[in-house]
Order: structure tokens, then C-alpha cells, then sequence
């Protein structure tokens, strides 16, 4: 089983050193990589951060990779044995990006896009939002290309009538998008944040699953008030044996990666450990 890692909580040791960053997650055993990829103006998105004091958005701005920046990326990932599975992406509208994300998958080899739900509307706005995946996927599909939907805890939590029962609105926008075969990339992590066993809810939707992200949470997640609530897998609240464990119930070829928004220590330390422990689960 070949193991791959979600960069967005380590974007910043990226940033600063590619080829050191590269050299340590492939030395830790890992095969793939999945960047975090912006494609809206970055100038532009760093002055209205800036505007808006969000320090944080003006920093995602800066290391957040540009589809220009792939093909130098990919040949220094390519030296270490390191593939691209799949991107992340960010835009503010994604079907007005959608000719620059074919575009740049065709010239990088991509195979899938993932998209987040915006936790502010999603509730609210989940059958726009499926609209839109459908509208995007319809047009990526056309190109080779899949879309998946990572969840956060939102579309877990909240639940809506669909099809005569009550389930997680993100369940409810996997099958309202079918027809155009948009797949989930699912985060244990937030899914439990969200309420559910994630064993459970991978069996939910296994017929959409192609990618499953490990975040794990500390122990006390569901009382911290300090927003601290990210863990090294192992240390947390996640049974990562029983989630790998449901694998080959799952549709083949699912991808699974280390997903780490944040660390109380070192982070790259963590993903060596990360590594480990997902090798002894099995």
C-alpha cells in the first residue's frame, strides 16, 4: 500500500525548501503527494486579505502553489519518486477557472480535482453547491478529469431530507451529483468532528469514496475551547486500524493520505510518525 501526504499544513516547509521538503517525505516512505493549488490572482488575493486584516489569507496566498509553479514542482518530486494523486483546489469561482484547471491538468498529467463546501453557506446553500460540482465535474469529465469533494465537519453534522430519510447533507450532494460521477475524498478527521463514526460513514458512501484523508484529533477535541484540536496520527482520537481495515470494502484504488492542518511540534517530525503508524495499522 503506497501512502501519500495532503500538504496544506506543511505548505510553509514546502515554501522554504521544496527539495528538502520533497527528499524528507519521500525518505519517510511516502509515494504521492496532493499540493493545494490556487487559481485566482494571488496579488489580488493577498490585498484583499490584507484589507481585510486576515494575515493568515495573505500568508495562504504566498504558498499556496501556482499552476505555474507544477511542472518544476513535479520534476523535483520526480527525482525522489514522489507522483501527484491528485490537487486540491482554491478559487473563489470555480467554473470561471474551470478552462485554466483543464488546461493545467493536461499539461501536468492530473486525474482529479478536490473542492471544499464552504462551511459559512453550506447548509443553506448545499443544492446550489451541488449544482455547481455538477456543472464543473460535467466539464472536467469531458477532459479526463474527476472531481471529488473533501469534507470539513459541516456537511457531516447538519442533516437535510433526502429521498425520504434524514442523512449528512454532504451524502445528499454525492447522490444529487451521480450522474456526473463526482467522487468524495473523505477526512476521517472531520468527519468525526461531524458526529459520525468514520468506519461507519466510509461504508455510508462507499460507492463515491476514491481518497480517504487522515486528520486526526486529539482526545478532547469535542470539549477544547482554544481551537487546538489537531493531533499527530496516533496520538489522537481516530482508530486508524479499524478505518484502514475497511478498505477492501471500498471501491479500488482509493488513495490515502496524511492530512495534518497543524502541529504542537514539529510537523514534518509528525509525518515521519504519521508514516509509522500507518504501516503497523495494517
Amino acid at each position: 500500500m503506497e501512502y501519500g501526504v495532503q500538504i496544506f499544513g506543511c505548505m510553509t516547509d514546502c515554501k522554504k525548501d521544496p527539495d528538502g521538503f520533497f527528499r524528507t517525505l519521500a525518505s519517510a516512505g511516502y509515494r504521492q503527494i496532493e499540493p493545494c493549488v490556487l487559481f485566482d490572482d494571488p496579488i489580488s488575493m493577498a490585498e484583499e486579505a490584507r484589507a481585510q486584516g486576515n494575515d493568515f489569507m495573505a500568508h495562504l496566498a504566498d504558498i499556496l502553489w501556482k499552476p505555474e509553479e507544477l511542472p518544476e514542482y513535479l520534476r523535483q518530486m520526480d527525482k525522489y519518486g514522489l507522483s501527484l494523486s491528485s490537487v486540491h483546489v482554491f478559487a473563489k469561482d470555480m467554473l470561471n477557472v474551470a478552462d485554466r484547471m483543464i488546461a493545467t491538468a493536461q499539461a501536468n498529467h492530473i486525474t482529479a480535482y478536490a473542492v471544499n463546501c464552504n462551511q459559512e453557506t453550506i447548509v443553506s446553500d448545499y443544492l446550489n453547491f451541488a449544482d455547481l460540482c455538477k456543472q464543473l465535474a460535467h466539464r472536467l469529465k469531458s477532459n479526463g478529469v474527476e472531481l471529488w469533494i473533501h469534507n470539513n465537519g459541516s456537511e457531516i453534522k447538519n442533516r437535510v431530507k433526502h429521498n425520504g430519510e434524514q442523512v449528512p447533507i454532504l451524502s445528499a450532494i454525492l447522490d444529487l451529483c451521480k450522474e456526473e460521477k463526482v467522487g468524495a475524498q473523505i477526512d476521517v478527521g472531520w468527519a468525526l468532528y461531524g458526529g459520525m463514526d468514520p468506519v461507519t460513514y466510509l461504508l455510508q458512501v462507499k460507492d463515491y469514496v476514491r481518497s480517504i484523508h487522515f486528520k486526526d484529533l486529539k482526545k478532547d477535541f469535542a470539549t477544547r475551547t482554544d481551537g487546538a484540536i489537531f493531533a499527530c496520527l496516533g496520538d489522537g482520537a481516530l482508530k486508524v486500524g479499524d478505518i484502514l481495515g475497511c478498505l477492501p470494502q471500498l471501491q479500488p484504488g482509493v488513495t490515502v493520505l496524511i492530512d495534518q492542518d497543524a502541529s504542537d511540534d514539529d510537523i514534518m517530525e509528525d509525518m515521519r510518525i504519521s508514516y509509522r503508524v500507518l504501516e503497523e495499522a495494517l
